[in-house]
């Protein structure tokens, strides 16, 4: 609520796989009548979505997301085989990890190991 734009507050998206987040330019009834109908692909990944419920995917609840096993940012494959059901907290939790930790790396840099500790 801190940011608002014409009263409104602003828009996040938060794409962890790829380890960026955008400002979407509508308050959020434009962006439920416009953008998610206009660009379901950008917003919502529907085609791969799609293709995770025809290979037999299940619908997620409201506690799991459809995740990559290796997020793109350190350089996992963009396919259906790399998608796993996930707990949704804890893909957050980890995945903001890597993203804190690897941010600074020069691209191309290999990560053999990592240590998940509480």
């Amino acid at each position: 609520m801190g940011r608002l734009k014409g009263g409104e507050p602003e828009i996040f998206m938060f794409k962890l796989d790829e380890g960026v987040v955008l400002e979407i330019p509508y308050d959020l009834a434009r962006f439920h009548d416009f953008e998610l109908i206009d660009e379901p692909e950008i917003v919502l990944s529907s085609e791969m979505h799609g293709r995770w419920l025809a290979r037999g995917g299940r619908v997620p609840n409201h506690k799991q997301c459809v995740s990559r096993k290796i997020p793109l940012f350190l350089g996992g494959p963009d396919t259906i085989d790399s998608l796993e059901s996930s707990d949704l907290s804890v893909h957050w939790h980890v995945t903001a990890q890597l993203i804190d930790k690897t941010r600074d790396l020069p691209p191309g840099t290999k990560i053999q190991n990592f240590i998940f500790e509480d």
